[in-house]
């Protein structure tokens, strides 16, 4: 669970951090390529959800193989 929590924290900061700056800063101060990738990152927590879940977990791993 902790991976878990990790994983989220890493993936999802940096995205929060550009929107705070795009939203109470200056939006131009922020790089196009520098927005894209944080929200790239965070967007592929989704993918590595259950890779952590198969890798960390029996039963679930169990229950993957089976499906």
């Amino acid at each position: 669970m902790f991976l878990l929590t990790g994983v989220y924290w890493i993936v999802w900061t940096p995205y929060a951090v550009v929107s705070f700056i795009q939203a109470f800063g200056d939006p131009d101060s922020v790089p196009l390529w520098m927005a894209e990738l944080p929200a790239t990152a965070a967007k592929s927590q989704v993918v590595w959800n259950p890779i952590i879940y198969v890798g960390t977990n029996k039963k679930f791993r169990m229950a993957f193989y089976q499906v």
